[in-house]
């Protein structure tokens, strides 16, 4: 009989593989919208506004943002499956005061946006579309200053970044203190179009000194640097508290209630917008 452990990995493969075979047939990435048969009917597009800043906070003027619908994947052997964009359906520079505004964003669709400008490492993010006009939090969208340094690495062009934050709130002092040992059980898993997540390596992330428990809350902040590119499963193994995705990269959290995960895009020579796990006890 299986383990609840391999069942949850198991049915993510599955999950992830059926995503990764519906965006790898259309440059037009994965889209629920339809219409009754026979009958012509011009998708719902949505927008997609934020604003970018420096690593300060600050406003960032003058970064090119990009709307993709969808990816796809490249290989040439058994290894992870390499992350590839179509054409960008909407390209737009951002204002004087750091704002953009992209279109063209199908309703219940994936899509990836990038930031770019000279001096700062390109950022990616991914993002699953409901049915309405989507506004970022005015916090988020902070691109790193190059020559970017990663958790301690010197950033390696070839290869992406992803920073990571665990949050708990809720319970005792001493429940709060043990979020930094629950988080040496995340991992991330690459994604291969021959094996989905079974035969890759599981890849430990690097972590920040612990913070000290805040008001009622403890927050473990780290990452994965250097990883080639490819689709990451980034999960959490056996969690004490309830959690859930802080972010919208690919929607909600997937998996088994005790081994939640994040489907999480990498590209070469970009940081993946920080992915986060809200947990609460």
């Amino acid at each position: 009989m299986k383990s609840a452990h391999e069942a949850a990995t198991r049915d993510l493969s599955v999950m992830t593989m059926g995503l990764a075979t519906l965006l790898a047939t259309s440059c037009g990435g994965m889209s629920t919208d339809s219409a009754a048969p026979g009958v012509n009917a011009e998708p719902t597009l949505l927008s997609i506004s934020g604003v970018i800043h420096r690593p300060d906070g600050s406003p960032l003027p003058g970064v090119e943002a990009c709307l993709y619908r969808g990816f796809s994947f490249g290989t040439d052997s058994a290894g992870p499956a390499r992350l590839i964009l179509p054409d960008a359906a909407d390209c737009v520079i951002g204002g004087a005061d750091g704002s953009f505004r992209v279109s063209g964003a199908r309703r219940s669709d994936s899509v990836i946006l990038t930031f770019r400008r000279e001096g700062f490492a390109p950022m990616l993010r991914a993002i699953a579309t409901r049915t309405e006009d989507i506004t970022l939090p005015a916090t988020e969208n902070a691109l790193m200053a190059t020559p970017l340094k990663f958790m301690g690495e010197p950033a390696d062009t070839s290869k992406g970044q992803i920073p990571f934050t665990l949050t708990t709130t809720g319970g005792t002092p001493a429940d709060l203190k043990r979020v930094g040992l629950e988080a040496e059980s995340l991992t991330a898993t690459a994604f291969s179009l021959l094996t989905a997540f079974d035969a890759s390596p599981e890849i430990a992330p690097v972590w920040t000194p612990d913070a000290a428990p805040t008001a009622g809350a403890a927050t473990v902040e780290g990452g994965f640097p250097n990883v080639p590119s490819a689709l990451y499963l980034v999960r959490l193994k056996g969690p004490s508290a309830a959690c859930a995705a802080s972010t919208g990269l690919h929607g909600d959290l997937l998996g088994a209630s005790d081994e939640p995960a994040i489907i999480v895009p990498v590209l070469e020579g970009y940081v993946t917008s920080p992915v986060s796990i809200s947990c609460r006890r």
